[in-house]
């Protein structure tokens, strides 16, 4: 049994909640789209000034329009974030995981919840976080900080002994 506690930071929560988008097949679809688009505005704008001297209202929006569409997401993120936080919605409240060899358990002040491993998606490991992936959309985050070497390898290996589980370590 592993027992950790922990209080997501606004900053963390953001990152978690960004993470936890960006790991979805259809954002990073949409990254390589927007990231394409804003070469090409920007090989536009330059090819304007180039051939023409000077740049057309088009280019600047075309531009604008690209960088909106790289950097929605993020913002959209960090306005939820803080707003969660502001309202002391339950994400941000304390919360404590125990992990066992079949299932968890998190509890904050106001919830209890008991999750088997098998009605997982996936879980997978970020740079900062570990994901317990319920839906493609929506996972828990808890971050590698709260764990200790031992109880992270512990958990690690409960994780991969589980059947069926779709699981991606980075060590």
């Amino acid at each position: 049994m592993i027992q950790i506690t922990f209080q997501l930071t606004q900053k963390e929560l953001f990152t978690g909640m960004l993470t936890v988008a960006k790991s979805r097949t259809g954002t990073k679809v949409s990254q390589v789209i927007s990231g394409l688009l804003l070469l090409g505005s920007v090989a536009l704008l330059l090819g304007d000034i180039v051939l023409n001297q000077h740049t057309s209202v088009y280019a600047w929006l075309f531009l604008l329009l690209c960088l909106f569409l790289t950097f929605y997401l993020d913002l959209l993120i960090w306005f939820q974030a803080r707003k969660l936080v502001k309202l002391n919605a339950q994400i941000t409240e304390s919360v404590t995981y125990i992990f066992t060899k079949t299932d968890y358990e998190l509890q904050g002040d106001s919830y209890s919840t008991r999750m088997s491993y098998a009605k997982l998606v996936e879980v997978r490991e970020a740079t900062d976080f570990i994901l317990f992936k319920i839906t493609e959309a929506s996972a828990h985050i808890i971050p590698k900080r709260a764990l200790a070497a031992d109880q992270f390898a512990l958990l690690k290996a409960i994780i991969q002994s589980i059947p069926n589980l779709k699981s991606k370590f980075t060590t």
